[in-house]
């Protein structure tokens, strides 16, 4: 047989959202966009998906982000923010 270690995980899903999301259509799109090409910058992501420079200036002068950040760096709860700003700014 063949020489294999194996585990078994068990995943818990919570009843509630650790983050609130005000639009999860574009919470999803914003994280894939963000990881396509992982290794280009956020703010690129973003402009690809069709959001203005000066709104994605703000929201990243708002929650005091490195325009240079790239998408693998951000935490769940920023990208979460971020889709609520943009999704805010665009209404």
């Amino acid at each position: 047989s063949p020489k294999v270690d194996s585990a078994v995980i068990k995943l818990k899903i919570p009843e509630h959202p650790r983050y609130d999301v005000t639009d999860e259509g574009l919470f999803t799109k914003i994280v894939k966009a963000s990881f396509q090409q992982r290794r280009k910058i956020f703010k690129n992501a973003l402009v690809r998906l069709g959001c203005n420079k000066e709104i994605i200036d703000k929201i990243f002068l708002k929650l005091n982000l490195n325009p240079n950040i790239r998408g693998e760096n951000l935490s769940i709860g920023q990208f979460a923010e971020i889709s609520n700003l943009v999704s805010r700014m665009l209404n």
